[in-house]
């Protein structure tokens, strides 16, 4: 009969600290809901994400050389008409020049690498649905 006692006694202690508890963090839950409620319109309002842009068709294919292709090591550019870029020449571009085209960077900056970055050539061609500007069309590289 005394452990049924202090049993019931343990239960009400565990009730009573639970409820105490739940009381002392209502008036914070209370203060974050309204802060939330108080921000909701300026929430719903916020602007949508901007797509990037992209080329609306690109074509990027491997040339094969025989003998010497041209110079390469990133040395080459590519032609940035408005709505269009496209490689210069039968003899396309390195990734390597790709990468220093589309990243907009000096050749110190782009330092080492597998092999195929000088050697390989590709002949690229993309055109956007829009007259994008060089720097946009840089981005969409």
């Amino acid at each position: 009969m005394i452990n049924r006692t202090a049993e019931a006694r343990c239960r009400a202690k565990r009730f009573l600290l639970a409820n105490a508890g739940a009381a002392a963090l209502a008036p914070a839950v209370f203060v974050c809901m309204a802060i939330t409620l108080s921000n909701w319109p300026a929430i719903l309002a916020q602007t949508p994400a901007v797509r990037a842009p992209e080329f609306d068709a690109a074509s990027i294919k491997p040339i094969s050389c025989v003998g010497r292709c041209g110079v390469g090591g990133g040395t080459e550019r590519l032609i940035f008409k408005p709505g269009m870029v496209s490689s210069r020449g039968v003899n396309g571009i390195t990734p390597r020049g790709l990468i220093l085209e589309g990243y907009y960077l000096a050749e110190y900056q782009l330092i080492g690498g597998p092999s195929w970055l000088d050697s390989d050539r590709i002949a690229v061609q993309a055109k956007a649905g829009t007259d994008a500007d060089q720097a946009q069309q840089r981005q969409m590289l």
